[in-house]
C-alpha cells in the first residue's frame, strides 16, 4: 500500500474511532468532567463534560474517558483569540512571547510582523514563520502589506512588492494580508497596491484607517479591506460597523481604546456580533501583570457588556471573521483549546488547555526556546556614531509634537517653548537613519514626556525602526544613541552622563534573544528609572516613544527625513518665521 493510501486509511480509522467516542461507545482519551461550559452559539452556561481525543473535542454532555479530570463546577470558555497583534511589540521572539500569552488564556493570535519586515525584509518574515511553527500557541502570520508604510521615511527593507509576497501565498505559509496602512494608495488605486489586494482576494485583508472621512471610509471598504482597529471614539466605531467592517477593539499598552469604543456601543445598544478584541501593541510586562485578551473580557463586563457577548468577542466572533472553522467554541470538531476560570463574574484563569493538553503539562515537556537569528538579522544597524553638536535644538516659534495620554495620536502645537509656563515639559526628540542609506539626523521638540536628567534611545520606532531618542541633554542623547549603535539595537537609558539601563534587542533591532524573565526584569528596571526621571504615569515609556516616528497616524511625527504633518501630508520647517501662526 502506498504511503498516501496508508495515511488516508489511518485517517478514516481515526474518524471512525472519534465517532464512536462521540456516541459514547468508546471512552475518549480525556474527559474534563463537571464543568460549567460557555456555549457561544446559544449564550448558555451548561453543566456537563467535555470529551477530547487527539487534541479535538469529540463531544459535550455526559462522558467517561480513559483519563478523567473533575473541574468541580469551574467555568470553561473557548481558548481566547487576539485578532491583531505585532509580536515584536512585546520585545520578545515569538517562542518567548507565546508562553505568557498562553498563561493568560490566549491560544491563537493573528500576527502582523511588519515591524521586523520593515527592518529586515523577507529574512524577518522567514524568521517569524519558523518561530510560529514551533510555538505552543497558534500563530497565524499575515504578510505585511505596507513596507514601508509611507514614502516619507527610510526603512531597511525598501518596498515590499507582491512579487516577493507571492511565494508565501502559494506555499500556504501565511494566513492573509496585514494591515493596509497605505490607505492613500488604496483610495487612489495605485498599481502596486492593486496588485497586492488582488493577490490576497481570497484571504483575510486587515485594515488601518485612522481619520478617514465618511466617503473615503466607504471606498476603503469597497477595495476589499475586511476590518479596522484604528477607531478611537464611539462614533468611529459605529461608522466602521455601518460600512461593513469587522471592528477590532484595541486595548494595548499605549492605545487603550476599549472603554471609549465598547462603552459607546453598549450605551447606544449596538449589536456586538461584528466586534473582536485585539491588543495591536502590548508589552510583556503588561501581559503578565494586567492580562491579555482575558483583561479585555473583564473590562467589557465592568462596562456592562453581557458576559456571553464579552466572551464571544474574544472567541467565536474573531474565529468566524477570519474563517477559523475549528476555533472559538466548545463543540464537537473544534480544537480542544480551553480556558478554565473561577466564574464569569471575576474571570480569573485557573488553567489553560491547548489542543487538549494542560498548561502545566506543556511547560513540563517544552524544550527551551531556540532563538536562531541569522547574522544579518543581528547586525542591522549600519550608521556611524553621532556627536552632541549634530543634535540641533530648535529655537523660537516652531512646530512641536504633543503627546496624548492613552492614545497613539499626537497634537500639533505651534509655540515658542521659552515663552510657555510648561517649558520644562519639553524634550528634544531625535530621529537618526540607522541602515547606512542616508545618514540623516532630524530633531524636533516634544511635549508631554517631561523627562529630566538624561535621555532614552531606541531602535524600536514604528514602522521604519530608525533610531529614535528623547531627552533634555544633547550629551546624554549622543551617549544613548552611540551606545545603542554599539549594542546593535534595543533601548538605552542614560542618566546624568552614565548608561543606567539597557534592553538589547539584537534581532533586527526589534526583538530580544533573552528569556521572558530576563527581558521582563530589563523592562521593569528601565520603566522604574524613567518614572523617577519625571515620566508621567499615563504615558507608556516604550509605546508612546516608538510611535513618534509613524507618519500614518495624526497629527505630527518626526521621521528620518524631517518633521511631518500627517494631516496635510507634508514636511514642516522649524522655526516658524511668521509669528502670526501662533
Amino acid at each position: 500500500m502506498k504511503e498516501a493510501e496508508k495515511a488516508a486509511a489511518a485517517g478514516q480509522n481515526e474518524r471512525i474511532r472519534q465517532l464512536r467516542q462521540a456516541r459514547g461507545l468508546e471512552k475518549a482519551d480525556l474527559v474534563l468532567k463537571n464543568g460549567r461550559i460557555v456555549n457561544v452559539f446559544t449564550h448558555e452556561l451548561l453543566d456537563g463534560d467535555i470529551a477530547i481525543s487527539d487534541g479535538r473535542i469529540v463531544g459535550v454532555g455526559s462522558y467517561e474517558g480513559k483519563k478523567n479530570i473533575d473541574l468541580k463546577k469551574k467555568t470553561v470558555v473557548p481558548g481566547l483569540i487576539d485578532a491583531h497583534i505585532h509580536i515584536e511589540s512585546t520585545m520578545a521572539a515569538p517562542l518567548t512571547a507565546a508562553w505568557p500569552m498562553l498563561s493568560r488564556g490566549t491560544t491563537t493570535i493573528v500576527s502582523d510582523p511588519h515591524e521586523i519586515v520593515n527592518a529586515a525584509g523577507t529574512a524577518g518574515l522567514d524568521f517569524m514563520i519558523e518561530q510560529a511553527k514551533a510555538s505552543p500557541i497558534d500563530i497565524r502570520i499575515m504578510v505585511p502589506s505596507s513596507v514601508p508604510s509611507t514614502e516619507f521615511e527610510t526603512n531597511g527593507a525598501g518596498r515590499l512588492r507582491f512579487e516577493q509576497m507571492k511565494p508565501y501565498v502559494e506555499s500556504g505559509q501565511v494566513f492573509g494580508l496585514g494591515e493596509v496602512m497605505r490607505f492613500g494608495d488604496v483610495l487612489e488605486g495605485e498599481e502596486q497596491m492593486n496588485a497586492i489586494l488582488s493577490g490576497f482576494e481570497d484571504m483575510p485583508r486587515d485594515g488601518h484607517a485612522p481619520g478617514l472621512n465618511e466617503k473615503d471610509l466607504q471606498a476603503y471598504r469597497l477595495a476589499g479591506i475586511d476590518n479596522d482597529h484604528e477607531a478611537i471614539t464611539a462614533q468611529d466605531a459605529i461608522d466602521r460597523l455601518r460600512a461593513g467592517f469587522h471592528l477590532l477593539i484595541r486595548e494595548g499598552s499605549g492605545a487603550r481604546n476599549l472603554e471609549a469604543l465598547l462603552g459607546g456601543l453598549i450605551e447606544r445598544h449596538i449589536p456586538l456580533d461584528h466586534c473582536s478584541f485585539c491588543t495591536d501593541d502590548r508589552h510583556l510586562e503588561d501581559i503578565l501583570e494586567e492580562g491579555h485578551i482575558d483583561r479585555c473580557i473583564r473590562q467589557a463586563m465592568d462596562l456592562g457588556a453581557d458576559p456571553f457577548d464579552a466572551i464571544s468577542m474574544a472567541t467565536i466572533n474573531t474565529a468566524r471573521h477570519y474563517g477559523m472553522k475549528d476555533k472559538g467554541a466548545i463543540a464537537p470538531g473544534y480544537a480542544a483549546d480551553l480556558v478554565i476560570v473561577d466564574n464569569l463574574k471575576h474571570f480569573h484563569i485557573e488553567d489553560v488547555y491547548k489542543d487538549g493538553v494542560s498548561l502545566s503539562e506543556l511547560e513540563k515537556t517544552a524544550k527551551p526556546a531556540k532563538i536562531e537569528a541569522s547574522d544579518a538579522l543581528r547586525s542591522s544597524i549600519q550608521r556611524k556614531p553621532v556627536s552632541a553638536e549634530q543634535l540641533v535644538i530648535p529655537e523660537g516659534l516652531q512646530h512641536m509634537i504633543e503627546i496624548v495620554p492613552g492614545q497613539l495620536i499626537t497634537r500639533h502645537l505651534i509655540a515658542d517653548p521659552a515663552k510657555r509656563e510648561d517649558k520644562d515639559s519639553f524634550n528634544l526628540l531625535v530621529n537618526c537613519e540607522r541602515y547606512g542609506k542616508t545618514g540623516e539626523i532630524q530633531t524636533a521638540l516634544v511635549c508631554g514626556f517631561s523627562l529630566h536628567g538624561g535621555a532614552i534611545a531606541s531602535s524600536y520606532a514604528h514602522d521604519a525602526h530608525n533610531i529614535l531618542a528623547l531627552g533634555d541633554s544633547r550629551e546624554d542623547l549622543a551617549l544613548a544613541i552611540n551606545t545603542l549603535i554599539e549594542q546593535q539595537g534595543g533601548y538605552v537609558l542614560v542618566r546624568n552622563g552614565q548608561v543606567a539601563a539597557t534592553i538589547p534587542l539584537r534581532i533586527a533591532g526589534v526583538m530580544s534573544e533573552e528569556d521572558a524573565r530576563t527581558l521582563l526584569a530589563q523592562q521593569t528596571c528601565m520603566s522604574k528609572q524613567l518614572r523617577q526621571m519625571g515620566l508621567p504615569e499615563d504615558i507608556d515609556p516604550f509605546v508612546n516613544l516608538s510611535f513618534l516616528a509613524l507618519p500614518v497616524i495624526g497629527e505630527i511625527r518626526l521621521t528620518d527625513r524631517g518633521l511631518f504633518d500627517t494631516e496635510k501630508q507634508c514636511f514642516l520647517h522649524n522655526p516658524i518665521i511668521d509669528s502670526d501662526e501662533e
